[in-house]
């Protein structure tokens, strides 16, 4: 690999900032011309369009690479996820936020899971079968 230009690391962070908003407004929902739209929905497109650039820019092992970190954030996250849903709530705490609190860090292990599933298998064994399809 190749020294990469000064902008990949702005990239790469823009990128898994993005991601991690959208495991934390995953059931977030606001409504635009009277539809309810997921805000993550609104939010991931950017992550598209970064890993275009990366790949576009930086080539496929900068691309690869991105992808990698990507994953290795999203397992941090979800590692920080569980151990602060295992932990208790203080008494102080008002009842709504303990049950908002439960109910996003409840959901987000299921995002991130799905996510990494989706990235094992487009890299992994699917990746050899869909090359005959793209040459």
């Amino acid at each position: 690999m190749n020294k990469p230009f000064k902008l990949y690391p702005i990239l790469l962070t823009i990128l898994i900032s993005t991601q991690i908003l959208c495991f934390i407004y995953a059931r977030r929902q606001v409504d635009i011309f009277s539809l309810p739209v997921n805000v993550s929905g609104i939010i991931f497109p950017i992550d598209l369009y970064l890993f275009e650039i990366i790949g576009e820019c930086y080539g496929y092992e900068y691309a690869r690479q991105a992808v990698w970190i990507n994953c290795l954030t999203h397992l941090i996250f979800l590692t920080f996820s569980i151990i602060i849903a295992s932990l208790p709530f203080s008494e102080f705490m008002h009842a709504d936020l303990v049950y908002s609190y439960k109910h996003l860090l409840n959901i987000s292990w299921l995002v991130i899971f799905g996510s990494l599933i989706g990235t094992f298998l487009g890299d992994g064994p699917l990746r050899n079968e869909m090359r005959q399809f793209v040459a």
